[in-house]
């Protein structure tokens, strides 16, 4: 088993072809939406056409989702033979790989993210989930891809706001783990530099803390904002693209870090920067928080009746397990 390696290739199919040959998997479901389907699906013409559609969108990895392709799977002549390809941006991955881990305790799957987002971030690592009555990723497991395909060949596909959406978690990985990242990152360095640095980072992480238990939880920085912000927009009917949440997210806790003395003006200004020009998005209202105060409170990741946070501690690193009292935080953002 590969354990969720990363190729980057730019010929995807021919790539897929022979990791096929090799293992012996004859049969392959491929599982998209409504936009992978159309775009991404035809550079895979000569494979089967066993195909999943799911709608695309956030509101959707949902419990019923999830019912769907598994009902879908009980149609298919599903054996050890079977490799299931999750063909799409964060959703299907999170859903795809969701329903592979745990249909029949597991069936062989890769990730071939189409989207920056999924190639940088939501494709990797073996997380992998769905939303539970608008809270994000309540039901999940840990379970590795057999790969990741990267290719960028998909990118000509986006739309621009999912490119800037996915700009957000690149940008996330050089502040709390990569300083020549995000120094690539202000220079404006080829996209397909940033994205092989921030894939190899985020992957070399997953192997030291699979699991969650320590290192990994740096890649929660802008995530307790972030995650707080996307349900409370999916419970009103209005969701807001992930990247766009996360961006948000790491403005305003790069914000707190400053005020608690973790980073300095400096670093707080070419943080505010690059997030601003680069995902366009404005820093939260305090109208905006007053409406996540409960959505925090149930953030999985609290302890001791804290709102946990991963925090950038100077450009590439960061700290992790910074327990805060929710009475504190509208002060430490918007002092």
């Amino acid at each position: 088993m590969a354990n969720g390696k990363l190729v980057f290739t730019q010929n995807i199919a021919t790539s897929l072809q022979e990791y096929c040959d090799k293992c012996k998997y004859e049969n392959l479901i491929f599982i998209v939406d409504t936009n992978t389907k159309k775009y991404c699906l035809p550079f895979f013409k000569t494979f089967s056409n066993k195909i999943i559609e799911i709608k695309a969108g956030e509101q959707y990895k949902n419990l019923s989702t999830y019912t769907f392709i598994i009902e879908k799977l009980l149609t298919f002549n599903v054996s050890k033979d079977t490799l299931i390809v999750n063909l799409g941006g964060g959703v299907v991955s999170d859903i795809g790989s969701f329903a592979s881990a745990t249909f029949r305790r597991g069936i062989a799957f890769v990730n071939i993210p189409t989207t920056l987002m999924g190639m940088s971030d939501a494709a990797i690592g073996g997380k992998n989930g769905i939303d539970f009555k608008f809270k994000k990723n309540y039901l999940g497991t840990f379970v590795l891809p057999q790969k990741v395909f990267i290719s960028t060949q998909f990118l000509s596909t986006l739309p621009i706001k999912e490119y800037e959406s996915g700009l957000a978690e690149i940008i996330k990985t050089g502040i709390i783990a990569n300083k020549q990242l995000f120094k690539a990152i202000e220079k404006n360095e080829a996209i397909d530099y940033l994205i092989e640095q921030c894939a190899e980072t985020k992957n070399a992480i997953v192997k030291k803390d699979f699991e969650d238990n320590g290192i990994r939880q740096l890649l929660n920085y802008g995530h307790t904002i972030g995650h707080a912000l996307e349900s409370y927009r999916l419970s009103i009917g209005k969701p807001i693209k992930h990247g766009f949440a996360v961006a948000k997210g790491l403005l305003a806790e790069s914000k707190m870090a400053y005020t608690m003395g973790k980073i300095s003006h400096s670093d707080y200004m070419r943080i505010t920067k690059v997030v601003t020009t680069l995902t366009h998005q404005k820093p939260l209202t305090e109208n905006e928080f007053l409406r996540l105060k409960e959505w925090l409170k149930s953030d999985k990741k609290n302890k001791n009746s804290h709102i946990v946070f991963s925090l950038p501690e100077g450009i590439g690193k960061g700290s992790i397990q910074n327990e805060i009292a929710e009475t504190r935080l509208h002060k430490l953002i918007f002092s």
